[in-house]
């Protein structure tokens, strides 16, 4: 988090150029297999964080260690930095009860936050259509320097993949249900569970009804991508690679 933090913080110092970060988890990498438009977007991405543990665990079975670091959890850490170092911020998506509450709290806990604006685009909101071209403009007039982009995926990817390219100096992070979060909109699982990479338990108990396949895909993927990894080293130990 604090690496991403100092990134996110020398590049809009040392660039003007837009950019945006995204969170990986499996239910992106599934959706990215079957979206060809989702899996463009997300190419451009800066910065990609591991938003769960079977990301960092396929991570760190192909040698890589990093750490889980989700779109939720990098809202509070981000807004400090932001207004540590007076950079502006602007909330996309969700409810605009929710956008005004999350607001409210973020600013509470970070004396000093410059919130420029909010919008909540309604259901079904389209990233290609002339609303979202006027929430571009919206955010470009705004003097925002940072954007938090709360629509779900694919739709907050696409977004934000068309805002890079009208706006400048600003970095968009897709951060899927994070302000339901700190809103109260949605309860988060107690922190014993987050703990215990528990979270999807949790998650899907509260909503079986809308989880229950997607993550039964979730589990189905990341059984191939072990199973991969497994069956691609036995083949180079057999071959003395």
């Amino acid at each position: 988090m604090a690496e991403l933090r100092g990134r996110i913080v020398e590049a809009l110092a040392s660039d003007s150029t837009s950019f945006m970060i995204c969170p990986l988890n499996l239910d992106v990498v599934a959706k990215l297999r079957r979206d060809a438009k989702f899996r463009t977007a997300y190419a451009r991405a800066k910065f990609v964080s591991a938003d769960g543990f079977p990301i960092v665990t396929l991570a760190r079975l192909a040698g890589f260690h990093i750490e889980r670091t989700t779109g939720a959890d990098s809202i509070g850490p981000i807004c400090r930095i932001a207004a540590q170092t007076n950079l502006p911020i602007f909330l996309v998506g969700s409810s605009l009860k929710t956008l005004c509450a999350s607001g409210s709290r973020l600013v509470k806990e970070n004396p000093g936050l410059d919130i420029r604006g909010v919008f909540a685009p309604p259901r079904g909101f389209d990233p290609q259509s002339p609303l979202a071209e006027e929430i571009i403009e919206i955010l470009s007039r705004s003097g925002a320097r940072i954007c938090f982009i709360a629509l779900g995926a694919p739709r907050q990817e696409l977004f934000a993949d068309r805002a890079i390219e009208k706006t400048a100096g600003i970095c968009f992070l897709t951060i899927g249900a994070g302000l339901d979060f700190i809103s109260g909109a949605q309860r988060r699982a107690p922190k014993i569970i987050q703990r215990l990479n528990m979270e999807w338990v949790w998650r899907l108990v509260l909503n079986p009804a809308r989880l229950s396949g997607r993550y039964s895909l979730c589990a189905a993927v990341f059984a191939e991508l072990v199973l991969k990894h497994f069956f691609s080293s036995s083949l180079l130990r057999d071959h003395n690679v």
